[in-house]
This record gives structure tokens, C-alpha cells and sequence, in this order.
């Protein structure tokens, strides 16, 4: 007879010592059973809390590719181009995190913690000799302290005439003797633009300001002669050429490597462009739409 299996009365031994080890069995039987039902609820429930979170995760990722502030929405739809299902997609963590940061400091106001970074000009306001005597006894007052306060300020850029001084050598007996006095001097250090006015510096700031900043030429042109520059657009527009002659290496070494991309994304983002000519119904100037065509590699070539 099998311990497991249901005893009829009629089966029940008469000796009290084998009844009794009976019943101990029995409840070492139930207390087995009891524990291993205790373990299976509870591992069900670890399975069951992981299954949420992980659920949890994937719903935030997809609101996230979704309602992200990105300046255009994700469609799961695109995955099905490269063969790859909305489920099988890895949960971007760091994005997630960087979320949540931008939702806990998205309200908060007041003045915020100027950078330690920032050099630090003192101006000291001391209190007037007619005040430092004690109104009360006429004693001079000692100082024991001081008050801090800062100030945010700007310097606006200014211009500055970089003046390469070449001296020139020759040799006097030379010359004397009537011979080529041999004059020598050091070269001219290379330019962005070979016998052009712009330095390093300014050329970097026209084309940053222009293509990063999206300031037209003919505003640079009044911010210049405010500070008593006069720079004329077109010679800023050869700037500009001369700027992407220099770039171009670099540029056609990052096509080469986007190239070499399995898949390349591209991307056709609209600009708003002045018409010369063009105006509206008031005078004021109209704008075309321009056209600016990004393309990005893909993980091996992580290039724009």
C-alpha cells in the first residue's frame, strides 16, 4: 500500500505503536506538501513582478519613440524594413533614464548655480570715509567681514588686428662687394585663406554664426559695423567658399565612411531661405524653402 494513497478505516491496524507512526507520517506527508506549494507561489510571483517591470519598461520605450521630443516621431513601422519586431528591440536604458532626469528637473525655477568655470573679475564697494567713524562715540570702525554677491555679465567680442612682422636679412659685404646681398626671410605662416583678411578665429565665427547659428551675412554685416567693422556680405560669401574649400577633405572622407554602411538613413529637413525679390504684401522680405539632406552610417560608421 502506498503512503500517498487514502487509508480506509477497515485497513487501520489495531496496535496503537503502528497507528501512531501512521499518523506521523501522514503529517510529514501534509507539511511536504504544504512547502512545496508555499515555493511554487512564490516563485510564481517573482515571475510574475519580473514580467510586470518588464512590461512596464516596454511601454515606456514605446510612449518614449513615440511622444519623445525628438522633431519626428517614431514609427514601429520602419523596423519591419530591416526584419526586426517592436518586441525584439532592446530597451534603450541610458534614454530612459535621461527622460526621467528631464521630467524631475523640468520644473524647476529660480536662479540656477553660475559654473565655477567662469573666471571672476572682484569689484570691491567700500563704505565712504565720511561713513566708516561710529555714529555713536566717533571711533573709526574696523572691517570684520564682508558681503558676496554675483552678477552675470557679457563682453560683447571684439576685433583685434593681428600684425605679422617679417624681418628681412641680407648680407652687407656682400651687397658691398657688388654681389646679391642674399635677403632672407622667415615665411608667412600658413592661412585659411591664402591673402585674405579673415584669421582662424573670424572665418570659424562667420561660418558658426551663418550655418549654426542661422544668422544671415547681412545681419553679421551690421553687427560688424556696430563695433566699426565694415565687412560687405559678398566678401563674407567668399569667406564662406574658402571655409568649405577647407572642409572639403573632411567631408569626403566621411562620405567614404558612410558609404561603407550595410544601410545608410537619410533625412530631408526643410529651411526657411530669403529670396532675394521676393516680397510680401506689406514689403517685408519673403523666404523660399530649402532643403538640407543629412545622411547618417549605420553602427559600424556612426558619421553624419
Amino acid at each position: 500500500m502506498s503512503k500517498d494513497a487514502p487509508i480506509e478505516v477497515a485497513e487501520l491496524p489495531d496496535d496503537p505503536q503502528l497507528l501512531k507512526q501512521l499518523l506521523v507520517q501522514r503529517e510529514a506527508v501534509i507539511e511536504r506538501v504544504r512547502h512545496e506549494a508555499a515555493e511554487r507561489i512564490q516563485s510564481l510571483e517573482e515571475r510574475m513582478a519580473a514580467m510586470e517591470a518588464e512590461h512596464k519598461a516596454a511601454i515606456l520605450a514605446i510612449l518614449r519613440r513615440y511622444y519623445g521630443p525628438r522633431s519626428e516621431r517614431f514609427d514601429p513601422r520602419q523596423l519591419l524594413l530591416f526584419g526586426q519586431l517592436i518586441d525584439q528591440m532592446p530597451l534603450d536604458e541610458a534614454g530612459e533614464e535621461l527622460t526621467t532626469r528631464r521630467i524631475k528637473n523640468r520644473h524647476k525655477h529660480g536662479r540656477q548655480q553660475l559654473p565655477d568655470t567662469l573666471p571672476r573679475i572682484e569689484i570691491e564697494h567700500d563704505l565712504p570715509d565720511a561713513e566708516k567713524p561710529c555714529p555713536c562715540c566717533g571711533e573709526l570702525r574696523q572691517r570684520i567681514g564682508q558681503d558676496i554677491s554675483e552678477q552675470l555679465e557679457y563682453f560683447p567680442a571684439s576685433f583685434q588686428v593681428l600684425k605679422h612682422v617679417r624681418p628681412k636679412y641680407a648680407c652687407p659685404k656682400c651687397e658691398q662687394d657688388g654681389y646679391n646681398p642674399q635677403i632672407a626671410a622667415a615665411p608667412k605662416p600658413p592661412q585659411p585663406i591664402e591673402k585674405g583678411l579673415p584669421g582662424p578665429g573670424l572665418l570659424a565665427y562667420v561660418v558658426t554664426s551663418k550655418l549654426g547659428d542661422h544668422l544671415p551675412l547681412y545681419r553679421l554685416e551690421k553687427i560688424f559695423s556696430r563695433q566699426g567693422v565694415q565687412i560687405a556680405r559678398s566678401t563674407m560669401c567668399a569667406w564662406m567658399q574658402g571655409g568649405g574649400d577647407l572642409a572639403r577633405p573632411l567631408v569626403d572622407l566621411r562620405i567614404g565612411r558612410i558609404k561603407q554602411s550595410r544601410v545608410i538613413h537619410t533625412d530631408d529637413t526643410t529651411v526657411p531661405v530669403q529670396e532675394r525679390g521676393l516680397t510680401t504684401a506689406d514689403g517685408r522680405g519673403k523666404c523660399k524653402t530649402g532643403r538640407i539632406w543629412t545622411y547618417l552610417g549605420d553602427g559600424a560608421n556612426r558619421i553624419a
